[in-house]
This record gives structure tokens, sequence and C-alpha cells, in this order.
């Protein structure tokens, strides 16, 4: 299951999560939910 992380977490943690499985989303919603669409298919969640 992807982790992912969006809103002003992301933007502000990106550095330290950067070579973590994290997936930054950004902190722009229209912009985070098309980010995770392509995570979630590749993980057979969609």
């Amino acid at each position: 299951m992807p982790i992912g992380v969006c809103g002003e977490v992301a933007r502000l943690r990106e550095a330290d999560l950067r070579d973590s499985p994290v997936h930054m989303l950004g902190d722009d919603l229209p912009q985070a939910i098309a980010r995770l669409r392509p995570l979630l298919r590749e993980f057979g969640v969609l």
C-alpha cells in the first residue's frame, strides 16, 4: 500500500522524506489527487 503525504506537511518535509518510501503529493489538492490515482492503480487499489 503506498503512503502519500499532501498539504503543508508535504511542502515542509519534502527534503526530509525524499529518500523514503513516502510519496509526496504536493500541497495543491487537485494536483495531489492526480498524483495519487496512478499510485493506487499501480498497487492494485483502484
